[in-house]
C-alpha cells in the first residue's frame, strides 16, 4: 500500500474518485467494496474512511461526480436545441443516452441509500437541485401562467416519467412486441404531455 503522505487529500480524492468511476464504467457497485476500493487506489480502508468520512459519503461522492458530468451532458444537448420543447426532448433524451452508456454508475445515483444517522450534504442537494433547475428551465416558458405549485407538479410529472422510462429501458422490462425503444416512450410521453 502506498504511504499515506504520497498524495495531498485533494489528489487523493481525485485519485480515488477516477479510479472507482473506471471500475464502475465496467462492474456494478454491487461487485464492489470499501477493501476493494482502497486496493484499486492503493491505500488503506482507513486512508479512505478518513478521507470521505464513510463508505457511504465515498459513493456519495462519486454519485456527486456523475451527477456533474451528467448535468454537463443535459445542458449541452439542450443548448442544441432552440425551442423550450426541443430544449426538454433533448436533455429527456440525452439522459437515457446517458443512462444507457454508463449503466452502474447511473444505478448508483438512485439506488445509494445513505446509512441511519448520516445526512445528505448540501453540495449533493446543490447538484440535484441543478439537475431539477434544467428541467424547470425548459417548463417555465411552457407554463407562463401555472403557479409555483403547478409547475414543480409539472416538472416532478416529466422527470418522473422520463426516470421510469430510462429505468425500464435499462432493466428489459418494457415487455412490448414488437420492442419499443425508450426513446419513442419519451418523445411520445412529451407528445402528449405537454401544450400543444
Amino acid at each position: 500500500m502506498a504511504r499515506r503522505n504520497d498524495h495531498s487529500p485533494e489528489q487523493l480524492r481525485a485519485l480515488t474518485l477516477t479510479t472507482v468511476t473506471a471500475f464502475l464504467e465496467q462492474q456494478p457497485a454491487a461487485d464492489l467494496s470499501l477493501r476493494q476500493a482502497a486496493k484499486l487506489v492503493g491505500y488503506s480502508a482507513g486512508t479512505l474512511i478518513n478521507l470521505f468520512g464513510s463508505y457511504s459519503y465515498l459513493l456519495l461522492a462519486l454519485n456527486g461526480h456523475t451527477m456533474d458530468e451528467m448535468s454537463g451532458d443535459l445542458s449541452a444537448a439542450m443548448d442544441q436545441a432552440s425551442t423550450a420543447k426541443d430544449k426538454l426532448r433533448a436533455m429527456a433524451e440525452q439522459y437515457l443516452a446517458f443512462a444507457q452508456q454508463h449503466p452502474h454508475r447511473w444505478r448508483l445515483v438512485f439506488e445509494h441509500r445513505l446509512a441511519e444517522g448520516e445526512t445528505l450534504p448540501d453540495w449533493q442537494q446543490q447538484r440535484i437541485d441543478r439537475l431539477l433547475a434544467l428541467v424547470e428551465e425548459c417548463m417555465l416558458p411552457l407554463y407562463p401562467d401555472a403557479s409555483t405549485t403547478e409547475i414543480q407538479l409539472k416538472i416532478r410529472t416529466v422527470w418522473a416519467s422520463v426516470h421510469g422510462i430510462v429505468h425500464l429501458t435499462l432493466e428489459d422490462k418494457l415487455f412490448a412486441t414488437p420492442a419499443i425503444s425508450g426513446k419513442a416512450l419519451i418523445d411520445d410521453l412529451l407528445t402528449r404531455y405537454l401544450p400543444a
